[in-house]
């Protein structure tokens, strides 16, 4: 059956997105079938993490299973995205952090299938900004590992996907004891 009739409108294209003010739920709606809501958002420096937070409303049972997606203004997917299994289900939201330069962004929300509609019940988005509290960052690769000397160090695994790299200079008769906590 046509149900394009019964869906509201929203912002689906990529070319037109709506505009999401950080911080701030938006609501939208799944519908029709196949139907993808895009978003474009910006990010302040020094802000370099990037939290996207998707639910389905307060719907009891609902025939999506919602997912989204994050590109970056030159159309370069980042890293970090929901795995393909992951979905944001009713009474199960899904937030994932990822690691990113401060910039605009896109951000799509679709159907994982794209064969679920639900003009009942809006889906909930918030997108927000923050700055990564690790003080080695970046230490993404060996190239970049953060030297390690004699005071204890912290670090933290701010956001989906991050490494942290440490070196560390030893002749071949030291022992080297390392504690994680």
């Amino acid at each position: 059956p046509d149900t394009d009739s019964a869906c509201p409108w929203d912002q689906d294209s990529i070319e037109a997105p709506g505009s999401l003010t950080l911080g701030q739920p938006t609501e939208g709606y799944i519908c029709p079938r196949g139907d993808q809501d895009w978003f474009a958002v910006s990010l302040p420096s020094p802000q370099d993490l990037l939290t996207v937070s998707l639910t389905l409303g307060d719907a009891p049972v609902s025939p999506v299973q919602l997912t989204w997606g994050v590109w970056d203004r030159a159309g370069a997917e980042i890293q970090g995205q929901p795995l393909a299994e992951e979905s944001a289900e009713a009474g199960k939201p899904l937030t994932v952090v990822h690691g990113v330069e401060p910039g605009e962004f896109l951000v799509q929300i679709r159907d994982i299938g794209a064969d679920g509609e639900d003009v009942r019940h809006p889906y909930i988005l918030t997108v927000s900004g923050a700055e990564d509290p690790d003080t080695n960052e970046p230490n993404d690769d060996a190239e970049h590992a953060t030297v390690v000397g004699a005071a204890p160090l912290s670090g933290r695994v701010s956001y989906r996907g991050d490494q942290d790299w440490f070196s560390v200079d030893v002749d071949d008769l030291t022992l080297l004891q390392v504690g994680l906590t």
